[in-house]
């Protein structure tokens, strides 16, 4: 799980700061999961909003509330990493369901023992 701190920087729920940002997503069109050098990570749905100043369209420009509108439903958007206190560029938003996240975030849903 990922928060943003009052500092605005991005830490897992154990205070540790991510750096970059390699990947993110919008789950079952509900909730958001990141992938940075330290694994994959939902983030908490108290930070949502925050998160959401991080989108922005192709040329980099951050979401107006009509744009934010169409690509929460199904539309093109991208994530600034620097927006999102984090090293990476900008990503493309992947929509994914929750149980296609391991695959596309490289990771097992459900690890067992060797």
């Amino acid at each position: 799980m990922y928060r943003f701190h009052p500092d605005g920087r991005l830490r897992t729920f154990t205070g540790v700061m991510p750096r970059r940002l390699l990947g993110a997503a919008l789950v079952d069109g509900a909730r958001f999961a990141l992938l940075t050098e330290l694994g994959a990570g939902g983030i908490d749905d108290r930070d949502a909003e925050h998160f959401l100043g991080a989108l922005v369209d192709s040329a980099g420009r951050p979401l107006d509330e009509a744009e934010l509108e169409l690509a929460l439903g199904g539309g093109q958007a991208n994530v600034d990493a620097v927006r999102a206190g984090l090293i990476g560029g900008v990503l493309s938003l992947q929509r994914v369901s929750a149980a296609d996240l391991g695959a596309v975030f490289g990771f097992k849903r459900e690890p067992a023992p060797n």
